[in-house]
């Protein structure tokens, strides 16, 4: 986390193409919601001294060829990702490149089964992935993300990261049990502290949803769920 330049990052990647993305402090609140606190400022910059002196503090040692190892390990990780994704493999590619000064090696794994079932040994379900580099949607409804992070002792979420505690459980349904907004917002930003102390999880950045649409395309109607930008496309008809 503290070798990542997520600014850099979001210049290299979403930020080509829209001026409103930005780097994401928050695991549970976008950046444009109500509410929305940046509790990951400790690592909006890249600190490389930082990051090699927690690798040297665990016995960490630097080969001659840059990277570090632990208990003649070499430190090398592979990210899990989906196919044919050109974004995504920016990210990681710009990730590769801002930790290898850094003394970490991170390849990717374009993976068909990410989204697979628990036969595929990689897949998210199958929770054997090293790391895993893949997208969620925001929305009006702060707790409808709460399942991700809850621990997997609850038997009811879809925390690949096998991570969580007690106390973020705890903060989470503070969340989702909460009878007013102000309430949900205070326990999404209490859960997300402690999910940033934790560290299993770490939030790159926020990706604009944007819409394309041509003048001579009627009957356009934005979608307001989280499946897609449009809703009724197979309905929409072209003038003549």
């Amino acid at each position: 986390a503290y070798g990542i330049d997520r600014k850099a990052l979001v210049a290299a990647t979403v930020g080509k193409f829209s001026d409103q993305a930005s780097v994401l402090g928050n695991h549970l609140l976008v950046t444009n919601q109500p509410g929305y606190e940046n509790n990951g400022s400790a690592y909006d910059a890249q600190n490389t001294a930082k990051a090699e002196q927690l690798l040297q503090s665990i016995g960490c040692t630097k080969g001659s060829d840059g990277y570090y190892s632990l208990n003649g390990k070499e430190l090398a990780f592979t990210i899990e990702t989906t196919q044919q994704n050109p974004l995504r493999d920016q990210t990681v590619q710009t990730i590769a490149a801002q930790l290898k000064p850094v003394g970490i090696k991170i390849t990717e794994d374009a993976d068909a089964d990410i989204f697979a079932g628990t036969d595929k040994p990689h897949s998210l379900v199958s929770e054997g992935f090293q790391i895993a580099l893949f997208a969620w949607e925001g929305g009006p409804a702060i707790s409808s993300n709460s399942s991700i992070y809850q621990s997997p002792a609850l038997g009811q979420g879809q925390n690949y990261s096998q991570g969580g505690t007690a106390q973020i459980d705890a903060a989470l349904k503070k969340m989702t049990t909460a009878t007013d907004t102000a309430g949900e917002i205070a326990g999404a930003n209490a859960a997300d502290k402690l999910l940033w102390d934790q560290m299993y999880t770490y939030p790159l950045y926020q990706k604009p949803v944007m819409v394309a649409y041509s003048s001579n395309i009627q009957g356009f109607q934005q979608n307001p769920t989280n499946a897609g930008p449009l809703w009724n496309s197979a309905d929409l008809s072209v003038a003549n």
